[in-house]
C-alpha cells in the first residue's frame, strides 16, 4: 500500500521570535515599555471576533494596572446595536446583506471622545485593549493584534462562549452567530485590520485556551 504523503501539520519557516505563556509575552512587552524610561508610551491590543476577552483582560491589564481602557465601556448598549444591525442581519434563517459599517458606529461619541481624552490625559504607559481600539488610540506606540482563526471561532459558538460584537447573545444558535459573524462582524473586524496591517508590531494567538503565543509583526 502506498505511503501518504499528506502533510497534517504544515508550516512555513519565518525567522523572528516566539513568545510562549503569558509570563513570557508580559515579560516581552514590559520590555517594550521600559524602554520609554517613563515618558508616555500607549500599547493597544486590537481583537478580533472571538477572543476569550476574560482571559485576555486577566493576562494584560498587570501590565498597566492604573491606566488600562477597554473599548467595552464605549460601545453602544446592546439594544441599539440590535437595532442599527437588524437591517444587515435580517430575519432570514440564512441570507443577510455584507456590511459595510465601520467600527466607529458601533461607538456612543460622547463616551468616545471622553475616554480618547482621558487617554492623551495619561502619563507613563497606557494599554487600550478592545474592540477598535486602534480606533480610540489611532497614534499608538506599539500594537498588538489579538487575533483568531474562523474555525475556532465557529467551536465557541457551539460552546456558548462569545457574543457578536457588542452584543450579549451566547445563547443565540450556532447557525445564528456564524450568520451574524458572516455578514457582519467579521467585516467589521477585517476592514480595520487591513488598514493598520503593517502598523502592528505583535501578533498575538489565544486559540488555545492558557496557552498563548505571540510573533513579532
Amino acid at each position: 500500500m502506498r505511503k501518504s504523503n499528506y502533510d497534517k501539520k504544515p508550516y512555513t519557516s519565518v525567522e523572528g521570535c516566539i513568545f510562549t505563556g503569558w509570563d513570557s509575552i508580559r515579560d516581552e512587552l514590559s520590555r517594550c515599555i521600559s524602554k520609554a524610561a517613563g515618558k508616555k508610551f500607549r500599547i493597544v491590543v486590537e481583537c478580533y471576533h472571538g477572543v476569550d476577552h476574560n482571559e485576555l483582560r486577566e493576562n494584560l491589564k498587570p501590565l498597566c494596572p492604573g491606566s488600562f481602557f477597554d473599548t467595552a465601556d464605549v460601545f453602544k448598549p446592546v439594544a441599539e446595536i440590535e437595532r442599527m444591525t437588524a437591517p444587515i442581519v435580517t430575519d432570514d434563517r440564512l441570507f443577510g446583506h455584507r456590511t459595510t459599517l465601520p467600527y466607529a458606529d458601533f461607538f456612543e461619541s460622547g463616551k468616545f471622545e471622553a475616554a480618547q481624552a482621558a487617554i492623551g490625559s495619561c502619563a507613563g504607559a497606557v494599554l487600550v485593549y478592545g474592540h477598535g481600539a486602534a480606533l480610540l488610540c489611532p497614534d499608538a506606540d506599539l500594537i498588538v493584534y489579538a487575533d483568531m482563526p474562523r474555525w475556532e471561532i465557529q467551536m465557541r459558538f457551539r460552546a456558548g462562549r462569545i457574543t457578536g460584537l457588542g452584543m450579549d447573545n451566547k445563547d443565540d444558535m450556532p447557525s445564528l452567530h456564524y450568520k451574524r459573524g458572516y455578514f457582519l462582524d467579521w467585516n467589521v473586524c477585517d476592514s480595520l485590520k487591513k488598514k493598520i496591517f503593517t502598523k502592528i508590531g505583535y501578533w498575538l494567538d489565544t486559540t488555545i485556551t492558557g496557552e498563548p503565543k505571540m510573533i513579532h509583526g
